[in-house]
């Protein structure tokens, strides 16, 4: 994004962006006297080399991540009644690893483009045995993704840690649903906590991610994020499809009143 604005009282002060996400250029003008805003998107070649010479990441400082959370755009993959879901984020790079047979993980290996470290988000038949690997799991506290969730590092961790105070990073991210596990591993070094790394993006991914392998009772439970459940019962849950949001009904306690909490594919929450 390249703002440019000038302030002033009278009838000639402005703002306006240029927004480029490697495939469209758009301008955004904004009139401080008539505070209306138009958008145009801009076709002219010379300039797009230009704005592409520029996206250098040395030559970068800030990253903002842009997503229509009411209609965002998805990668996806699916074998019979498991689906590997992950949002998708301009410069970001997808590849889609398909079924070959019961004994061999399938799912979506995505990266920055800046970057060599792939993840692999994946589903494997049966439960991940963390013993049987390399790998030793630690105890993370406030973690994003919540308690379903497990940790896995190369090297033993003493203790718990909190969620990105970790002494290194972590390896393999896993949770057992739908008859198998749910994973996401760390293919090279990337370091979430790293900005030149992250850019604001993986967060996003890492939460559709979670988001669609959520069962009903999951979904219960983090209700309790967001009202006091101890004060409701009976919760009628239901899944809409078209925006990937779950919905809980919640009758409150000797009351007719009832709540509903939702929650959208990043995790966010809200009552109405």
């Amino acid at each position: 994004m390249i703002p440019c604005s000038k302030n002033s009282s009278n009838s000639i002060g402005f703002s306006s962006y240029i927004y480029y996400d490697y495939e469209h250029i758009l301008l955004v003008w904004y009139d401080k006297y008539t505070q209306q805003q138009e958008v145009f998107e801009i076709t002219y070649a010379p300039l797009q080399d230009f704005l592409e010479s520029m996206m250098q990441p040395e030559r970068i400082d800030n990253y903002t991540v842009m997503i229509d959370l009411d209609n965002p755009a998805y990668v996806s993959y699916t074998h019979e009644d498991i689906t590997v879901q992950l949002v998708r984020k301009a410069s970001w790079e997808y590849k889609i690893v398909p079924y070959v047979d019961d004994r061999t993980d399938f799912g979506i290996r995505c990266k920055p483009e800046w970057l060599e470290d792939w993840l692999f988000f994946g589903y494997m038949h049966g439960e991940l045995v963390p013993e049987s690997t390399f790998l030793h799991e630690a105890k993370v506290n406030g973690s994003q993704l919540g308690d379903p969730w497990h940790y896995l590092f190369e090297n033993p961790i003493v203790g718990d840690v909190s969620w990105r105070e970790w002494p290194e990073n972590w390896k393999m991210i896993y949770r057992y649903a739908d008859g198998g596990t749910y994973y996401i591993y760390n293919e090279g070094s990337f370091d979430e906590c790293l900005a030149e790394h992250d850019r604001s993006g993986y967060n996003f991914i890492e939460k559709s991610f979670a988001h669609g392998t959520m069962d009903e009772e999951t979904v219960i439970q983090k209700c309790g994020i967001y009202i006091n459940v101890a004060g409701y019962e009976n919760p009628e849950v239901s899944y809409e499809p078209a925006t990937r949001r779950w919905h809980v009904l919640w009758h409150k306690k000797d009351s007719d009143e009832t709540t509903t909490v939702t929650l959208d594919p990043f995790l966010y929450g809200f009552v109405e």
